[in-house]
């Protein structure tokens, strides 16, 4: 009985392990950009992201694409009523699982917006 239990024990920290190291290889953070900021600008900007070392990859997703995105999900375009494109160009960080944790992520979003 006693075998049982702490096998069943050992089961449960290993699961809990391979969960937190799948959320942790998986954390998507999404950088919204204003209006005021150019194509080109937002090139430089994801360049300059990737050598972080808390980055693994970044990608960068137009207005044009997070409408369509959007569309796709909400079921009816947002630009027909309002006249505009609500959506802003995006950057999508992938982070590397080291630096996947709130007090980490907390100085990466001070250290972005004191860059850009």
């Amino acid at each position: 009985m006693v075998l049982i239990l702490m096998g069943l024990v050992v089961l449960c920290v290993l699961t809990a392990t391979r969960v937190t190291s799948a959320v942790r290889e998986n954390l998507l953070v999404t950088v919204t950009l204003n209006d005021e900021v150019s194509q080109s600008d937002a090139a430089k900007m994801q360049s300059i992201l990737k050598t972080e070392p808390y980055v693994r990859d970044v990608e960068l997703i137009p207005a044009d694409q997070v409408l369509q995105e959007q569309i796709e999900a909400i079921g009816s375009d947002p630009e027909e009523f309002i006249g505009f494109n609500p959506y802003f160009t995006e950057l999508e960080m992938s982070m590397e699982p080291d630096y996947a944790n709130s007090d980490s992520l907390e100085w990466i979003i001070k250290d972005i917006k004191t860059k850009y």
